[in-house]
């Protein structure tokens, strides 16, 4: 599930790196959905997942952005917030973070040694590395006193290792074909697998989902008694409101966020307000989603990975109105790369195929060979040739295709410290 193993490029101390080790080690393990060995690692470190008040954000997209604005609006208004998010772009402690900064070494390196002591005999639970992360964050945001923590779903929901924590509010994001192997091979079907956090009495919050998948949701909260709200019936776009990402999709992410919001000064967290909200809004950042590095070229990174994200890529484009000159295409195997290269293809002047290094990439020489593209060694040399093919100022190269694809180009174009990449 992750790339072959390499040394991070920043140095970390030893009791950090021997947790990473281990937590790594349980990668082979894939996914596996199933809450009970959570919750049986949860009571035996003292129920941390009862101690905190958190949302719980799912969607087939979108739920990185919600997720995002709503730590960093809480923590402008005076909150101490944990955010979990998966996966990360350069280094775990990405995914563990507190008012906006990632947990420290020395914090991580606490709560992973605790967690995955419970994987160890005797009585060793088989925890994944998703779940052993989660509950890492867990412990993390329970040490640090955080008044609310945003809590990512890492896939679907029902049986995700986050909906072992009883939730305030709850969000539906958006709904898409992606994950069918696990998820189910209809728009309903994945809604219901994704609906299935809703819990009685606690709202949740939807974007503007396709019909079917919008029936199969409001049918689980009529079920559950749980009070849904719906972007474009309980709660409107407002033209105003511009998130610093263009596209009509983020403005939708934001809307939403901003409802969940509105819910949480309401009924939990009276000192927050609009005003606070629409100046957070405005200083959100998120590397990795339109996000433009260098000059000459000018290389535009964003991590759209399926087909509705591909779709969002192009609408913001459009929007922009920025002419790609060339593509640094690379995907993952298990996504559907022909559908997404054939959308992608008509905006470019030139394509450079790559794999991104993880395990799951798809074929890029294979492919290249296909379609006529040029074909790189790794991303240092996809970057090189695309300096080379595309040198004047006015150029714009757009890496996209997979967020391990983005992950790996921002590093060498930033040197960012790293950690290995794992697909979970």
């Amino acid at each position: 599930m992750s790339a072959p193993p390499h040394s991070p490029t920043s140095p970390h101390h030893s009791d950090y790196q021997q947790a990473l080790s281990a937590l790594y080690a349980l990668s082979p393990k894939g996914i596996q959905l199933d809450l009970s060995r959570v919750l049986a690692a949860s009571h035996r470190l003292g129920d941390v997942h009862q101690r905190l008040r958190a949302v719980q954000i799912a969607g087939t997209n979108g739920k990185g952005t919600v997720t995002r604005v709503l730590a960093h609006a809480a923590h402008r208004g005076g909150l101490r917030v944990g955010m979990f998010t998966s996966p990360h772009l350069h280094r775990f402690a990405e995914r563990v973070q507190i008012d906006g900064q990632c947990a420290d070494d020395d914090a991580l390196a606490r709560a992973l040694g605790r967690v995955l002591q419970l994987t160890r005999p005797p009585d060793a639970i088989p925890l994944t590395f998703f779940e052993a992360a989660t509950l890492c964050a867990l412990l993390v945001f329970a040490q640090a006193q955080v008044d609310i923590a945003f809590l990512e779903v890492g896939l679907g929901g029902r049986l995700d290792a986050t909906s072992a924590v009883p939730p305030i509010a709850t969000t539906i994001t958006s709904i898409g074909l992606d994950h069918t192997a696990l998820l189910g091979d209809t728009e309903a079907a994945i809604a219901a697998e994704k609906a299935a956090i809703a819990r009685p009495g606690i709202p949740m919050f939807t974007g503007a989902l396709p019909t079917e998948a919008h029936n199969a949701v409001a049918a689980i909260c009529r079920a559950r008694q749980t009070p849904l709200r719906v972007l474009g019936r309980d709660f409107h776009v407002d033209d105003t409101l511009t998130p610093p990402w263009p596209g009509a999709h983020q403005r939708q992410n934001a809307h939403l966020a901003l409802a969940i919001y509105r819910h949480l000064q309401q009924r939990h967290f009276p000192t927050l307000d609009d005003a606070n909200f629409r100046r957070a809004l405005g200083s959100a950042t998120w590397p990795g989603r339109f996000e433009r590095i260098g000059t000459r070229p000018t290389f535009l990174l964003d991590g759209a990975h399926n087909m509705p994200a591909a779709r969002a890529l192009l609408d913001a484009l459009d929007e922009q109105r920025t002419p790609v000159d060339t593509l640094i295409f690379g995907a993952l195997s298990d996504k559907p790369f022909a559908e997404m290269f054939a959308l992608l293809r008509p905006i470019c002047r030139r394509v450079i195929c790559v794999a991104p290094p993880i395990q799951r990439a798809f074929d890029a020489a294979a492919f290249a060979q296909q379609h006529h593209l040029h074909l790189a060694r790794d991303m240092s040399d996809a970057l090189q040739q695309a300096a080379r093919l595309s040198p004047e100022a006015s150029s714009t190269v757009l890496v996209t295709g997979s967020f391990f694809t983005v992950a790996e180009a921002r590093r060498l174009l930033t040197d960012a410290p790293s950690d290995p990449p794992v697909g979970l």
